[in-house]
């Protein structure tokens, strides 16, 4: 079809398509149509890219022939089923070997659910960009006022376990779970103006029109170019750890963990062991020493029931059952979910918990009621007796047991919530500490309290300088931008205001820290480091820093890349660097369970998602061995780097 109708369109967007993001190679371009497009977009790609190559991932007949009308003798259709994810399927992956000079998406779909779906998966979408300038066009009704349409979300609403009494009651003090219910919808344009505030999309200019193909309201065509500035993950060369093979973890357990499961659930692996189950869903995993060997501390799951420890003698090998470090149902406070384990001078302390002081449950539940007052704020406690939770008098650590019926690993018969080696547990910082940031907002995660911190992310607790130091998630923005706050104490009961880390070359609202893992240095007895996890600009690694005084670190240096969905990397650095002899440990968990399903993702695409998780990304944990004057040398460069105060 002939370029017409090009004088309707507006001249900002016309010259914006066809001039100022110009392709080096015109003739080279590819127009990759995502989803179904508007008359408008085709006019602007049709009228901007005349001699491009046009492949569409439309799989609706009648898409593919409207799209084909306008771009006969130079379209390829590379078929991808998006019915439900709304721009790929539920892996949040863009698909493989198909790269793009100009991105054409469209917000309006046939479902609330599908139109979520373009909004989850739109940073996914970036990444088909194939040269430094790349072109975004995404059309939609105009929604930047506010949308009142709900969509069906998982895992936002909390419930009672029904029945609350009898044989399937639940057993724990906190019987409730997170389930789908309706959510408010976010507007597509909410979602670019993210971006672009982000600096992820560059010279954004959006126009709107009378409703030409949409009657819910006014037409918006948006246009902008992806930023080509190097990323955290990809200035300053390649990775640290880059050329350093590392050796896969493996855990010889015993019998009954290694035995088919009898009953297997709906929809679950009939092959799948408790080992194989445990090594699927286990996350936040930490080092620390036990004795004279190690031991692997992790959470069972997303949403845990305990958290356990494995051994080893060399970080690689490790053996026997679990054993139970703290259940959730511990009674002075559930601190599990986000647990951190320091070892200090013989002894371990540890710091945990989030404060929900306020919960919305689901539509046939309600209002706000008060939370579980075992939730309110981060807990710590100390002991002087190992990791390991003890059954009263017998000096034994608990291993976890094996149900008959499931075949999946639970807590033994008889354990008390009150029996533990962890003593004198204290609250020690409730959500209202001054200098805490939390600007989510309960509109779209109801179980916050606006204002109050949840302490959402994975605590860290470092001992330096005759203080401790507990590193927290800051979330700066109502979605996104995740950062780290920190707050010092020199007895463990009385801490500072919160002040946010200063992260040299690194600005926090153009990226995610998932969470901040500091330490002692253990080569350098003047300085912390840390592992963090980053999505800068669509790329992901694992980074390396370091810092003097606890609050202004060095400019972060990628140890490994790593995939990302949303905001999120595939992996993560365990907590605890070790030190052994001439060697330094360093351990990544890949491909993290869980790490692609969003609180707020609908859940059609959540499903979805689940089943994406195939064996061929199966979950591993790794251990990197580095030189410990490898590691000296690092500190004293990045020191080195430090931009002095004036």
């Amino acid at each position: 079809m002939a370029c017409i109708g090009v004088e309707k369109l507006p001249r900002a967007v016309v010259r914006l398509a066809a001039e100022l993001h110009a392709i080096e190679s015109p003739h080279d371009t590819v127009v990759c149509i995502l989803n179904r497009p508007s008359r408008r977009t085709l006019q602007v790609l049709n009228c901007s890219y005349p001699g491009a190559t046009v492949v569409s991932l439309a799989s609706n007949q009648e898409e593919r022939a409207t799209i084909k009308k306008w771009f006969a003798g130079r379209l390829r259709f590379r078929p991808l089923n998006d019915t439900l994810y709304g721009l790929f399927d539920g892996s949040a992956q863009p698909p493989t070997g198909l790269s793009c000079d100009v991105l054409a998406i469209d917000a309006d779909r046939s479902t609330a659910e599908e139109r979520q779906g373009v909004v989850v998966g739109l940073s996914q979408a970036l990444k088909l960009r194939r040269r430094l300038r790349t072109v975004v066009l995404m059309s939609g009704t105009q929604c930047s006022g506010g949308i009142a349409e709900e969509y069906l979300v998982g895992g936002v609403c909390f419930r009672f376990r029904v029945p609350p009494a009898g044989r399937h009651a639940c057993k724990r003090r906190d019987c409730l779970v997170r389930e789908q219910c309706m959510q408010r919808a976010t507007c597509w344009q909410s979602r670019w103006a993210e971006l672009v505030n982000a600096a992820w999309l560059t010279n954004s200019t959006c126009v709107s029109s009378r409703p030409s193909y949409s009657s819910q309201g006014k037409a918006v065509l948006c246009v902008a170019s992806i930023s080509s500035e190097p990323t955290i993950c990809t200035r300053g060369g390649a990775p640290l750890l880059n050329g350093v093979a590392p050796k896969p973890l493996k855990w010889s357990a015993p019998p009954h963990w290694r035995r088919r499961s009898p009953r297997p659930g709906p929809g679950a692996d009939a092959n799948a062991t408790a080992q194989i189950a445990l090594l699927r869903s286990w996350r936040y995993i930490s080092f620390v020493p036990c004795g004279n060997e190690l031991c692997l501390v992790f959470k069972d799951d997303v949403t845990e029931t305990w958290v356990g420890s494995l051994r080893s003698a060399d970080g690689v090998h490790f053996r026997g059952a679990p054993e139970l470090v703290l259940p959730s149902m511990w009674a002075p406070g559930k601190a599990t979910h986000n647990l951190a384990i320091l070892f200090l001078n013989g002894s371990y302390y540890f710091a945990g918990g989030r404060d929900r002081g306020c919960r919305i449950f689901a539509r046939n539940q309600p209002g706000c009621r008060p939370a579980d007052p075992r939730e309110r704020g981060i807990w710590m406690s100390r002991s002087t007796a190992g990791i390991h939770y003890h059954l009263d008098g017998d000096g034994k650590a608990v291993q976890l047991a094996v149900s008959t019926t499931s075949g999946r690993a639970k807590l033994p018969a008889g354990l008390k919530a009150e029996s533990s080696t962890w003593v004198n547990p204290r609250m020690v910082l409730s959500g209202r500490q001054p200098g805490c940031h939390e600007r989510r907002e309960p509109e779209l995660l109801p179980w916050i309290t606006r204002g109050v911190c949840e302490y959402d992310g994975r605590l860290s607790l470092a001992y330096f300088a005759g203080r401790f130091w507990l590193y927290a998630r800051a979330n700066l923005g109502k979605h996104g931008q995740r950062f780290v706050q920190v707050t010092s104490s020199e007895d463990g009961i009385s801490w500072a205001p919160f002040q946010l880390l200063q992260l040299n070359g690194y600005r926090p609202s153009r990226g995610d820290v998932y969470f901040f893992a500091a330490q002692a240095n253990p080569v350098h007895s003047g300085s912390l480091l840390a592992l963090f996890p980053v999505v800068h600009h669509g790329s992901g690694c694992i980074c390396l820093a370091f810092s003097t005084d606890g609050f202004r670190w060095s400019e972060p240096r990628p140890l490994i890349h790593c995939q990302t969905v949303g905001e999120r990397t595939t992996s993560h650095p365990a907590a605890g660097l070790v030190r052994r002899g001439m060697y330094v440990y360093i351990w990544i968990h890949e491909n993290v369970p869980g790490v692609n399903i969003d609180a707020t993702m609908p859940w059609p695409h959540q499903l979805a998602a689940q089943r994406s998780n195939s064996l061929a990304t199966e979950s591993r944990v790794v251990r990197y061995r580095v030189r410990t004057d490898t590691l000296l040398l690092w500190t004293m460069e990045a020191l080195a780097s430090f931009e002095r105060p004036q």
